[in-house]
């Protein structure tokens, strides 16, 4: 049989990379279950150890007869994935991942990750799989040093605008539970010693902040956590959290939301994209961009995100200009995958397609 290979700057280098050192109890009890259960014996035969195994599992032969490669995986410490070993029941437990966050843990992996993006995937696109969004950072740090800021553009695909500061983040969320309205995303257990550690909720400022990427390069589509509702409130926490909101806007960032992307389709997303001129583009997906709307297997259900064919058809009018040669394709990555969750049905009967989705969305870029 023939196969068609491609050139190294035009292949993939896939890997893992799942850091998951999430401070919520929730997270925390899930673990500690895995690791009581296998300590018994348990688990199932075909466990996936993460969403990196998944995706060798549905992508591999596609991934082969495409030419591209499966590099293996980002090492991280066991304790710090989603499946622990047994002897790491001391370190799952609530201080330890919030003393993580203190540490500036996700910062620190996502340098040593664009280290191993240097050294192990360039020439070739990076392709990762993995689990914290933070560390989609480390992979912008290095094509930011190989291509320069101003030539990279980055799209995000998100139900949560990454780009806020976390004290502001919470204090949303205190406002919108006071009301018993809907939240806007996780917080960390306690902020009261940290400053503004980088994190999966603010990745995005502070690679701005860095001089990373650029704020006129950044697109991120699918976001529900405008805050829009809460305008003409005049709670302290509703109006720092949306002068910061549109402060973004200011800078350049164009944010297409859940609502808008419902309204205009992927029109909208073309027609911003070609707005942008940069000759590299970096398209990262959170899997929450569509959680309840086909995806359960998302770290973060907190918000209902977009129907997953309608985040394909804007996927898609990416993967037409990138065809077109309007971008060069500098990577892609899928993130924040709950492997637990994975092939889940809710009470309602409402089943899991993160399966699927990943596929789907994958082979649009391949």
């Amino acid at each position: 049989m023939n196969v068609q290979t491609t050139s190294s700057n035009n292949a993939f280098r896939f890997f893992g990379a799942a850091l998951d050192a999430l401070d919520t109890e929730e997270s925390v009890n899930m673990k500690r279950s895995y690791i009581e259960s296998i300590s018994s014996g348990l688990p199932a035969e075909g466990d996936l150890k993460d969403p990196y195994a998944l995706f060798r599992e549905v992508m591999g032969a596609a991934i082969d007869k495409a030419g591209h490669q499966k590099l293996g995986r980002f090492n991280i410490e066991s304790w710090l994935s989603p499946k622990p070993r047994v002897n790491d029941l001391e370190l799952v437990q609530l201080g330890s991942y919030n003393q993580f966050l203190k540490n500036d843990g996700f910062f620190v992996f996502s340098t040593l990750l664009k280290d191993f993006v240097k050294a192990h995937v360039f020439p070739n696109m990076p392709g990762m799989i993995g689990v914290d969004h933070s560390l989609t950072g480390g992979v912008l740090m290095a094509l930011s040093e190989r291509f320069g800021s101003k030539n990279l553009g980055v799209v995000v695909f998100d139900v949560h605008t990454d780009a806020i500061p976390l004290r502001l983040r919470s204090g949303l969320v205190q406002y919108a539970s006071e009301r018993k309205s809907l939240a806007h995303g996780p917080v960390p257990l306690d902020l009261s010693d940290m400053d503004d550690p980088y994190t999966a909720g603010n990745f995005l400022l502070q690679l701005i902040d860095r001089d990373v990427i650029l704020p006129e390069n950044l697109v991120i589509i699918g976001p529900r956590d405008s805050a829009h509702k809460f305008k003409n409130s005049a709670d302290q926490r509703v109006t720092d959290y949306v002068n910061h909101y549109e402060s973004l806007c200011r800078q350049g960032v164009t944010i297409i939301t859940g609502e808008q992307l419902e309204q205009s389709g992927p029109t909208d997303v073309e027609n911003q994209l070609n707005e942008i001129s940069c000759p590299q583009l970096y398209v990262s997906l959170d899997v929450d961009v569509s959680a309840l709307c086909g995806i359960l297997a998302a770290r973060f259900t907190d918000v209902a995100g977009t129907e997953i064919l309608l985040i394909l058809k804007a996927a898609s009018a990416i993967a037409d200009l990138i065809s077109s040669n309007k971008f060069s394709l500098a990577g892609i990555d899928v993130m924040e995958v709950d492997i637990y969750k994975i092939g889940a049905t809710l009470s309602s009967g409402v089943e899991d397609h993160t399966t699927e989705f990943l596929q789907q969305y994958v082979s649009l870029f391949l």
